[in-house]
């Protein structure tokens, strides 16, 4: 005589599942994960139900290559430094259409006792966007030299603990 008994499902996308006792003689029992052990049945999908397939690879990420790395730091620093630029002449022309230089201008003025003080000759649009040019060359370089030399730290701390593992998941 032979009984069946129903195990519930556990996680997402699981359905309960009728396992079948081995049969006589055998030395494996069913298992309780349904992971498809001797003596398991796993009952059809009831309709309307979508069967979801999930595949994981575990994987070691050990070594970074380090030109890689360069290039894509150097067109990603590079990228930020045009947003930057942009976002500078953005706030520059909604301050200047705004006339907060022209209000800047009457305060200095009034409190320096001068008449021939213009912030718009200090702070000119020319101006911000050389000094933005000058710090977003220096950001490039540096960005891509810390993202380089950051590579070639992750690749010897590696080569001591092993690597990072990943777990990579796949589903339908």
């Amino acid at each position: 005589m032979t009984t069946e008994q129903t195990v519930p499902g556990s996680g997402r996308g699981r359905v309960a599942r009728t396992v079948a006792p081995p049969e006589a003689g055998s030395a494996t029992a069913p298992s309780s994960d349904g992971s498809g052990a001797p003596g398991t049945v796993v009952s059809p999908v009831p309709a309307g139900r979508q069967v979801v397939t999930v595949r994981r690879a575990r994987v070691a990420v050990t070594r970074v290559d380090p030109w890689s790395v360069m290039k894509l730091s150097f067109v990603l620093s590079l990228a930020l430094v045009i947003i930057f630029m942009v976002a500078a002449a953005i706030i520059w022309w909604v301050l200047n259409a705004s006339g907060v230089f022209d209000q800047l201008n009457t305060s200095l003025q009034s409190v320096t006792g001068t008449t021939n003080l213009r912030l718009q000759d200090l702070i000119s649009l020319g101006r911000v966007m050389g000094v933005g040019a000058l710090i977003g060359l220096i950001d490039v370089v540096l960005l891509t030299a810390l993202a380089t030399l950051g590579t070639f730290l992750f690749n010897l701390a590696t080569g001591l603990v092993g690597g990072v593992d990943v777990v990579l998941t796949e589903s339908d």
